[in-house]
């Protein structure tokens, strides 16, 4: 049995109309200079138009983008340039959902795309790690789609694709494959001629998903991609594909739990997407596959959670824990 519930919905990305609405978090100026003396500490100097928008606000659209990389590379203790890993995965979270607030507050959503598109165009060093601040960018300004007025002019510019500034150059890889469609596709979930054009271009590299699974709209949309999809991109949109398919998708997410449940980090702080969107299946088999991921800290509230809601399918879920324990000693 299926069941929806508003908390999973207000955890899956949302598509135009749907989601809550958001809760503005604020970004100053002074995270942005101390990011900018953190990166000095490293013996990066920023341009000094940069160093203009982070003490007086005014800058153009570029160094908007590239302020945020830094942001979201300096850790509130320390220093570092390009490790988003050194901020937790809360910390970087709000750090980034701040920094895109920043831009659809002061330049309006179709802006913020136009930022947003910039974002990875410049590094200010060669091996600087942007990834993760582009996802998480991504991911708040699919949020801010979701409600916001001036939808109709982000569409517009997003559907100009030459018009992109760099076409999405940050996103392009050493092999030639162009991720910003995945991204576009991921922000205007609603609009198939972009997904479609992801996928294609998605299948022609044989690259691993980056943030296409959370476009998907019936079960062929993820088949045609099934053999393609990344972990990480898997724990982002889980609820994604429970959302869409419903009962048809159990077999899938069960298949995916399997490689999720071994690959995914077990000292986590935030409860894998693929245990959100099991605990939508009141069934025996979603059950055991939830007892999968009993080794992972923070899907335990959840598993209790789940256990609670549906006693009679408790046996199940230590079955479930039984076989993962089983597993891990044969590993």
């Amino acid at each position: 049995m299926f069941v929806w519930t508003p908390e999973l919905e207000a955890l899956a990305p949302p598509r135009r109309g749907h989601g809550p609405e958001l809760v503005i978090q604020q970004m100053g100026r002074a995270r942005l200079f101390r990011s900018a003396l953190k990166a000095r500490a490293t013996g990066y100097a920023p341009r000094e138009s940069l160093i203009r928008l982070m003490r007086t606000g005014e800058g153009d659209l570029a160094d908007e983008a590239d302020a945020f990389l830094l942001a979201c590379s300096a850790p509130r203790r320390g220093t570092g340039v390009g490790k988003l890993s050194g901020l937790s995965e809360v910390e970087a979270a709000k750090v980034a959902f701040a920094g895109v607030d920043r831009w659809v507050q002061l330049r309006g959503i179709a802006r913020a795309v136009e930022i947003f598109s910039l974002l990875g165009a410049w590094r200010p060093l060669p091996l600087f790690s942007d990834e993760n601040a582009r996802v998480l960018a991504a991911i708040r300004l699919r949020q801010w789609l979701a409600h916001i007025d001036g939808y109709d002019e982000a569409f517009a510019f997003a559907s100009n694709w030459k018009g992109l500034p760099h076409g999405m150059l940050g996103w392009r890889t050493s092999t030639g494959y162009d991720a910003g469609r995945e991204a576009i596709a991921y922000l205007f979930p609603d609009h198939r001629p972009f997904f479609v054009r992801a996928a294609d271009e998605l299948r022609a590299h044989g690259a691993q998903t980056t943030l296409l699974l959370g476009s998907i709209a019936t079960v062929d949309d993820h088949d045609r991609m099934s053999d393609l999809i990344s972990a990480a991109d898997l724990d982002r949109n889980a609820l994604v594909i429970a959302r869409e398919l419903r009962d048809d998708d159990l077999p899938l997410l069960i298949r995916h739990a399997r490689r999720s449940a071994r690959t995914l980090p077990r000292s986590t702080n935030t409860v894998p997407g693929i245990v959100h969107a099991l605990t939508a299946y009141a069934s025996a088999d979603a059950a055991r596959a939830l007892g999968r991921f009993s080794e992972h800290r923070a899907a335990r509230p959840a598993l209790n959670a789940y256990v609670a809601t549906y006693p009679e399918l408790e046996d199940a879920l230590q079955s479930g824990v039984a076989r993962a324990t089983v597993a891990a000693k044969c590993a």
